[in-house]
């Protein structure tokens, strides 16, 4: 029931939740992450901000214990190979691989075993068909909510040229570019 203080209560107890954002790495992090907090607060969920540093927040979030402090981060991804199992297996597996970022210790068992099967499978259609089911899968469960996605613009002068955009948006590759008089 919704309390004087606009925070739904519960048993005596006041909707409340930890939230924890960066800055310093994505542009928008904490103007995102105050936008959750006021759409939160408009449904009676108050949520408590904590803004860190990219470095101490990047550790904060991959340490055992941080569901213990924490119900809720935002964090930013993006698809830099264009595959599937780059995404979605270091992700959503329940036992990523060494440097794969389960942040939120997601565990669907079923999940596990189209991730692994995609991942083994250099047959495109078996590929295809495992990963749609993940999507299905991510789809229902909901382990997190993509609420963005950055558009970048890219200008440069006449004189740059072969600049090739990568899907990944803020992916900036500098290889082919060539400078012309």
């Amino acid at each position: 029931e919704m309390g004087d203080d606009g925070v739904l209560h519960r048993d005596g107890e006041r909707f409340e939740i930890a939230f924890v954002t960066s800055e310093g790495r994505d542009v928008k992090s904490r103007e995102a992450a105050e936008a959750v907090q006021a759409q939160l607060a408009e449904v009676g969920i108050k949520a408590n901000l904590e803004v860190m540093e990219w470095g101490a927040f990047l550790a904060e979030v991959a340490s055992e214990g941080w569901a213990d402090t924490w119900n809720l981060f935002t964090l930013g991804w993006s698809n830099l190979t264009g595959d599937s199992d780059y995404g979605l297996y270091s992700l959503f597996h329940s036992e990523p691989t060494p440097g794969e970022v389960n942040r939120m210790r997601y565990e669907n068992a079923e999940l596990d075993q189209v991730l692994d099967t995609g991942r083994q499978s250099a047959d495109p259609d078996e590929r295809l068909s495992a990963y749609a089911r993940a999507h299905e899968i991510l789809t229902d469960e909901l382990p997190w909510v993509p609420i963005y996605q950055t558009n970048e613009i890219r200008v440069m002068k006449s004189h740059v040229t072969n600049y090739l955009n990568h899907p990944g948006e803020y992916y900036l590759r500098l290889q082919t570019i060539e400078l012309t008089d």
